[in-house]
């Protein structure tokens, strides 16, 4: 129990170091930049890809539609990105796999962090990925022992939503609840 109260601070500055540094996504103006993340978009819209269809959590939907029904958060800008991979059961392995092989619960998120960008391609900003590591410190703080090596089963799943994991995951992404679009 410790070192949950260790890792909040831990996760709360990488957060927001990830939410505040530059993503390189930009003209380094705060502007929105034209390469990188947009894919088949039009200049100035970033994060779409056009009619790319989207897998994993958003199988049945565009890059567009995604993004259209992303309008804040810290993805907003990364649809095509969380389109085009699987981002939620990437960090759920690489959470698991950085659970059980860095004893350290901070080294435990750069790992996931690192882990995720390799896997990723293209990668979300740091903002976004910040979301989903939060998400994984959350699930590990509150759920390792139904959710290591099942990240995707029920038991998981309930214990997430139990944790306010989940709700806070996509307050924080701005991306919409699954199903509910």
């Amino acid at each position: 129990m410790n070192w949950i109260l260790k890792l909040t601070p831990v996760v709360a500055a990488l957060v927001l170091t990830m939410a505040c540094g530059d993503d390189d996504d930009d003209g380094g103006d705060g502007t929105a930049g034209t390469s990188g993340m947009n894919g088949g978009g039009d200049a100035g819209d970033p994060g779409t890809g056009g009619d790319v269809e989207c897998t994993g959590t958003y199988t049945g939907m565009t890059a567009d539609e995604l993004a259209a029904e992303t309008p804040d958060g810290a993805c907003a800008g990364d649809t095509l990105a969380v389109c085009t991979n699987d981002i939620s059961s990437i960090a759920g392995e690489c959470g698991t796999d950085c659970f059980l092989a860095v004893e350290d619960p901070n080294e435990q998120l750069a790992c996931t962090l690192e882990c995720i960008e390799g896997d990723a391609d293209p990668d979300p900003s740091q903002g976004c990925l910040g979301c989903y590591i939060a998400a994984v410190a959350c699930a590990r703080a509150n759920c390792t022992d139904v959710c290591v090596g099942a990240a995707g089963s029920a038991e998981c799943i309930d214990c997430r939503n139990e944790n306010g994991c989940t709700t806070d995951f996509f307050v924080c992404s701005g991306l919409p609840v699954p199903g509910s679009n």
